[in-house]
C-alpha cells in the first residue's frame, strides 16, 4: 500500500469512528528530536487505552469497552442466549516516513486481549487474539478468538477469524510469529494452539498440544521453537509452581514439548516478574536469566534471586546457577520486610551477568556463578512496618 493512499496527518483530532465506555482522553504526540523547536503533532483518542502495539509502519491503540454489559439494563434482559459482554476498540495510525502520524481507522472486535503480544500487524493485516466473556441469565463462560482485519485506504475492515477456541477456558498468552499465531489457554490443562494465518481471510487451527499448567509468556527463540514461562499444574489443574518449557513447532500440525524445568517443588510460594513483563525475561546467546522470588517456609523469610539457565534444543533447559539477592535486603526483628526487595532485571555484558534489585546491583561471571565479582549495595528501603506504625 502506498503512503499516498493513506489519510493525511492533522495537528489534532478525535478520530475514532466507534464509541467508548472509558473515561478521559489519550493523546499521542509526534516529536522530532532532531528539530526540537518544530511544531508538535498530536492525535487524541477519547477514553483510556489498555494496550499499545507498534512496529515500523503502524501504531495500534487498544481500548476495552463494556458496551455489551452496560446495554443490558439487567441480567434478566439476557434471556437464555449467551451474549458477549466485553469488546476491544482498535485505533490504528500510520507512521509516516516524514515523522508524522496519520489516523488510519478504527474497528471493534469481541473480547479482551491479554497483553500487547496479542496484537500484531503483517503485510497490511492486523491480527488480534482475544478472550470473550459470555453470559446469559442463567450461565456464563469464556471462549477465545483470533481475528484478522485488513488495513487499506478504506480504513480497518474485518477479514477473517478463528472463533470458539477452547470453550470455557481463558487465554493466558498469545504470540504472532511470521504467518503463525500461538495461543495458550487454561482451565485445568494447558492447550497450545498453532494457528495458520498464511491466508488471512481464512485462518485455521493447524495443531494442538495439551499439557498440565499454563504459559504466561511465550518467547520465540527461532522460527520453529518457543521458550515459555508459566506455572506447572497437576492433573486437576491445581497450580504447583513456576516452570519453564521449550516447544518445537517446526511441524505446526504436531507441536511437541522438547523440555520442561520446574523452578519449585510445588511447596511454598514462587513468583517471577517475567510472567507478565517481558523486560524481565532476558534471553541471550542460548542463556536465559529470570528473576525468581518466593517464601522460604523453613525460615519464614522471603527470598529473591536472578536464576540463569542454559537453553539448548538438544539438551533442554539446564540450571547454570543463581545470584541470591536475599542478603542485600533486611528483615526486621518484628518480621516486617523492606518493600521492593525482588530482583527486577538481568543484563548480559560480555561474560558477566548483572542482576538488579532495589537492594543491590551485582555482577557475576557466568562461568563461576558461586561468587560475585562486584557488588554495589543500595540505600536501605523503608520498612513496611513504618507505613503502619510510625
Amino acid at each position: 500500500m502506498s503512503r499516498a493512499s493513506r489519510r493525511p496527518a492533522g495537528t489534532c483530532s478525535s478520530p475514532q469512528d466507534v464509541g467508548t465506555t472509558e473515561y478521559g482522553a489519550t493523546r499521542v504526540y509526534t516529536l522530532d528530536v532532531a528539530a526540537p523547536s518544530a511544531p508538535v503533532d498530536q492525535k487524541v483518542v477519547f477514553g483510556s487505552i489498555w494496550q499499545i502495539y507498534q512496529n515500523h509502519d503502524e501504531l495500534v491503540l487498544a481500548a476495552g469497552t463494556w458496551e455489551g454489559y452496560l446495554g443490558l439494563g439487567s441480567w434478566d434482559a439476557l434471556g437464555d442466549e449467551l451474549v458477549s459482554l466485553v469488546g476491544t476498540h482498535l485505533h490504528v495510525f500510520d507512521l509516516q516516513d516524514g515523522g508524522g502520524l496519520a489516523y488510519h481507522g478504527s474497528a471493534t472486535v469481541r473480547g479482551s486481549i491479554p497483553d500487547q503480544f496479542a496484537i500484531d500487524e503483517r503485510d497490511g493485516v492486523l491480527r488480534v487474539a482475544t478472550t470473550e466473556w459470555l453470559s446469559s441469565s442463567t450461565a456464563s463462560t469464556q471462549r477465545n478468538d483470533v481475528f484478522t482485519l485488513a488495513l487499506s485506504s478504506a480504513g480497518v475492515t474485518p477479514l477473517g477469524s478463528v472463533e470458539d477456541i477452547a470453550p470455557g477456558e481463558s487465554m493466558y498468552s498469545a504470540r504472532f510469529v511470521d504467518d503463525k499465531a500461538y495461543v495458550v489457554t487454561f482451565k485445568q490443562v494447558d492447550p497450545l494452539f498453532v494457528i495458520d494465518l498464511s491466508t488471512p481471510a481464512t485462518p485455521t487451527i493447524q495443531g494442538e498440544l495439551t499439557l498440565p499448567g499454563f504459559s504466561e509468556y511465550m518467547h520465540p527463540i527461532d522460527s520453529g521453537h518457543l521458550l515459555t514461562i508459566g506455572y506447572d499444574a497437576d492433573a486437576n489443574g491445581a497450580v504447583q509452581g513456576l516452570a519453564l518449557q521449550l516447544f518445537d513447532v517446526t511441524d505446526p500440525t504436531a507441536p511437541t514439548l522438547l523440555a520442561k524445568h520446574a523452578l519449585t517443588d510445588g511447596t511454598g510460594w514462587s513468583y517471577s516478574e517475567a510472567l507478565y513483563n517481558h523486560k524481565a525475561f532476558t534471553f541471550y546467546d542460548g542463556m536465559l536469566a529470570i528473576p525468581v522470588s518466593g517464601w522460604d517456609e523453613a525460615t519464614g523469610t522471603p527470598h529473591s534471586s536472578l536464576d540463569l539457565f542454559d537453553v539448548d534444543l538438544q539438551t533442554g533447559i539446564t540450571p547454570m546457577g543463581s545470584v541470591d539477592h536475599t542478603p542485600y535486603f533486611n528483615v526486621a526483628e518484628d518480621g516486617c520486610y523492606y518493600y521492593g526487595y525482588d530482583v527486577r532485571r538481568g543484563l548480559f555484558i560480555d561474560q558477566y551477568l548483572v542482576s538488579v534489585s532495589e537492594g543491590a546491583v551485582v555482577a557475576t561471571d557466568v562461568s563461576n556463578m558461586s561468587t560475585p565479582v562486584a557488588v554495589v549495595q543500595l540505600p536501605e528501603l523503608q520498612s513496611t512496618c513504618d507505613y503502619y506504625y510510625d
